[in-house]
C-alpha cells in the first residue's frame, strides 16, 4: 500500500471516529436534557423559568453542535478531495 492511500484511510478513520463520537455525545446530551426536564416537572415549587432555561440551553447546544459538525465535515471533505485521482493523469 502506498503512503498516499494509507494517509487517506487514516483520514477516513478519523472522520468515522469523529462522527461516531459526535453522535454518541449528542445522544447523551438529549438524555440529560430529558432527565433535567423530567426532574423539573416532578419537583414542586419550581417555575416554568427553569424549564425555559433548559430549553434555551439545549437549543443553543444543538445549534452550536450542528455548526461545528457541519464545519468539520466540510474540512474532512476538502482534505479527502486532495486524494481523488484527476482525470487525464
Amino acid at each position: 500500500m502506498d503512503s498516499k492511500q494509507m494517509l487517506k484511510e487514516m483520514i477516513e478513520l478519523n472522520q468515522t471516529t469523529f462522527d461516531n463520537t459526535f453522535d454518541a455525545l449528542t445522544k447523551m446530551q438529549e438524555q440529560m436534557e430529558k432527565a433535567a426536564s423530567s426532574m423539573i416537572e416532578q419537583t414542586a415549587g419550581l417555575s416554568g423559568e427553569y424549564k425555559k432555561a433548559i430549553d434555551e440551553w439545549a437549543a443553543g447546544y444543538k445549534q452550536a453542535g450542528a455548526g461545528f459538525k457541519k464545519n468539520l465535515d466540510a474540512q474532512f471533505e476538502k482534505l479527502l478531495e486532495t486524494f481523488k485521482e484527476k482525470k487525464g493523469k
